[in-house]
């Protein structure tokens, strides 16, 4: 699973606790289950399609924010597809790619 934030509302902080043990998390329902259970709200939106990632994706919005989240049938296609993206998040393969929102979340890519 992919996970790339888009824009943001600023409403909130954007945090998970860091005492809450960590959630394996293999499906769409599995992260719309493990944010529901932290407190976000989460609606699911448009789907969405990238030319530089092998799958399509969906959006969800959480807490006012639009999240794309790109779900892969397997581990090789995913990885193939995260080591495109620089390690500051601002290209994907040759695209140079303009975030509306930066803040982190406590959520990665992986």
């Amino acid at each position: 699973m992919l996970l790339a934030a888009c824009a943001g509302s600023g409403a909130g902080p954007n945090t998970v606790p860091s005492e809450q043990p960590a959630t394996e998390i293999s499906s769409q329902a599995d992260l719309v289950a493990a944010l529901q259970s932290q407190g976000a709200t989460v609606e699911p939106a448009d789907a969405i399609e990238q030319a530089f990632f092998q799958v399509s994706g969906q959006i969800l919005r959480v807490n006012g924010a639009d999240v794309q989240l790109f779900e892969y049938g397997d581990e090789a296609a995913r990885t193939a597809d995260s080591e495109l993206i620089s390690p500051d998040g601002t290209s994907i393969s040759k695209t140079m790619v303009t975030w509306v929102d930066t803040r982190t979340s406590g959520l990665t890519a992986g």
